[in-house]
C-alpha cells in the first residue's frame, strides 16, 4: 500500500475502547487499502464502490476515537441513488461486504437506519481486519515479485539454451541428440503465456527449463571435447519462443561474450580507482599484464572472485554438473541481485547497456565489494548504476576491478 508504516503489533494490543486506525492513518487510507486488496479477497468492483459510498458518509473522527464507532446511517435508497443502481443491488452488496467482514449491519427489523437508536452500517470490523488485509497485500506483492523474478530466470535459460543449440547446429550439424533437445526446447510456452501461469506452474516450468539448458550446455561441451564429428541426420529448425517464429541453425553464432568497455586504466577498489602496485607501469606493461591476467581466468578462477554467498548460488545453478558455464554465473547473479537489493530494472538496464555477461560480472563485483575492508559498498543498487553510467561514458574497467578482487584475495 505504501502510504504509512504502521506498528501492527501495537494495533493488535489495543484493548480499551473501540479499535482505531493506525497512527497517522485517516479514513481515506482505509478506503485505499480496501480498493487495493479487493481482488485478493474476492470483493467485486461494484460492491467496493458501495463500500466507498457508505464509508464516505461516516464521521472521519470516529475512525480515530476509541470512544466512538464509525457508523453510516444513510438509507439504502440514498446510497443506490448516488451510485445509480437499484436498492436491491445495494442490499446484495451489503451482504457481500458483511460476509467478508468489512461491515456489520445493525439495522431495525425493516432495515431502517437511525442515529437515535444506533442503527446503521458499522465499520469497526473493517478496522480490526487491517493487519490481516495488510498481510494479504504484502503476500500478494511478494508473489508478484517472485513471479517476475521467475520469468526473468526463464528468459536467462531461454537465451543460453537457444544460443547453445544454434552453436551446436552450426558446428556439429543435425544429430539425434541435438534434434531431441531442440524439440524439447520448441515445446516451451511462449513468453506471453508465462504471465498466465500460477506461481507453482511457473516454478515447475523454470525447473524444467533449467534442466534442459544444462543438458544442452553439457552436450556442447561433450561435442567440443570429442575428436569425432557426430553423425548428421537432417535439417533442424529451432523455434524462437519469444517471437513465435522459427530460426534456422545457420543463424548468427552465439559465442562467449567479452567485455568491450574501455580498460585503459587499471582500476582498484572502486570503478575509477588506481592500484598502487601498478602505478609505475607504462601502458605497454599494463596491457601485457591485463592480457596475461585475462588469459588465466578460467571458470573456476572466475568463481574465486565471487563472495561466499555468490559461490553457493553458482553451485546451486550447476545442478550437480562438474562443469562451470557462463549460464551458471548469470543465473547466480540474477538470484543474488534480489538478495542484496538491486532492482530488476537496474539489471535490465545493465543487460541492455553492456550485455548480460558484463552485467553478470558487474553484479559479482558489486556483491564482492560489499565485503571489502575499506570503503565497502553500502548501496548495491546505486553502485550498479554507477557502473552502468561509467560504461556509457566509456570509463568502465571491468578487468581492473577483477584484478583488484584478485589482489585483495591474494593478500
Amino acid at each position: 500500500m505504501g502510504q504509512t508504516i504502521i506498528n501492527i503489533e501495537q494495533l493488535r494490543q489495543q484493548s480499551e475502547g473501540y479499535p482505531c486506525l493506525p497512527n497517522k492513518w485517516e479514513r481515506e487510507n482505509l478506503i485505499r487499502l480496501i480498493d487495493d486488496v479487493a481482488p485478493l479477497i474476492g470483493l467485486p468492483a461494484r460492491a467496493a464502490a458501495t463500500f466507498r459510498a457508505m464509508i464516505s458518509r461516516t464521521k472521519p473522527s470516529a475512525f480515530k476515537d476509541p470512544n466512538d464507532e464509525p457508523i453510516c446511517y444513510v438509507h439504502q435508497t440514498e446510497i443506490a441513488h448516488s451510485l445509480r443502481v437499484s436498492t436491491k443491488t445495494v442490499r446484495n452488496h451489503e451482504h457481500v461486504l458483511e460476509k467478508l467482514g468489512l461491515i456489520e449491519r445493525r439495522t431495525m427489523a425493516n432495515g431502517a437506519r437511525t442515529g437515535f437508536q444506533g442503527c446503521g452500517i458499522y465499520f469497526t470490523s473493517a478496522i480490526r481486519l487491517i493487519p490481516h488485509l495488510l498481510a494479504r497485500l504484502q503476500a500478494a506483492e511478494a508473489d508478484r515479485r517472485e513471479h517476475a523474478k521467475l520469468r526473468g530466470l526463464r528468459s536467462t535459460h531461454y537465451k543460453h539454451t537457444k544460443g547453445a543449440l544454434i552453436e551446436l547446429c552450426q558446428r556439429f550439424g543435425q544429430t539425434a541428440d541435438i534434434v531431441n533437445l531442440s524439440k524439447a526446447f520448441d515445446a516451451w510456452p511462449h513468453s506471453s503465456a508465462l504471465h498466465r501461469m500460477t506461481l507453482d506452474e511457473l516454478y515447475d516450468h523454470v525447473d524444467t527449463a533449467a534442466a534442459l539448458c544444462k543438458d544442452v550446455l553439457d552436450l556442447l561441451t561433450k561435442y567440443e571435447e570429442s575428436s569425432a564429428r557426430p553423425e548428421q541426420i537432417g535439417t533442424l529448425y529451432i523455434q524462437d519462443s519469444n517471437q513465435d517464429s522459427h530460426m534456422s541453425c545457420n543463424a548468427s553464432e552465439i559465442t562467449r561474450t567479452e567485455d568491450k568497455s574501455s580498460d585503459a586504466n587499471y582500476e582498484g577498489a572502486t570503478p575509477n580507482g588506481s592500484a598502487p602496485c601498478l602505478e609505475k607501469k607504462d601502458e605497454e606493461d599494463l596491457a601485457d599484464y591485463k592480457n596475461e591476467f585475462m588469459a588465466k581466468i578460467t571458470p573456476q578462477r572466475f568463481l574465486n572472485f565471487c563472495s561466499d554467498e555468490m559461490k553457493a548460488l553458482v553451485h546451486m545453478a550447476q545442478r550437480g554438473s562438474t562443469r562451470l558455464s557462463d549460464h551458471d554465473f548469470e543465473e547466480a547473479a540474477y538470484e543474488r541481485l534480489y538478495q542484496i537489493g538491486i532492482s530488476k530494472s537496474v539489471w535490465d538496464e545493465a543487460c541492455k547497456a553492456m550485455g548480460s555477461a558484463a552485467a553478470t560480472t558487474c553484479v559479482i563485483i558489486t556483491d564482492a565489494n560489499m565485503n571489502r575492508p575499506i570503503n565497502p559498498v553500502r548501496c548495491p543498487g546505486a553502485y550498479m548504476r554507477t557502473l552502468i553510467r561509467q560504461h556509457s561514458e566509456g570509463k568502465l574497467n571491468i578487468i581492473g576491478s577483477l584484478i583488484a578482487l584478485s589482489e585483495r584475495a591474494r593478500h
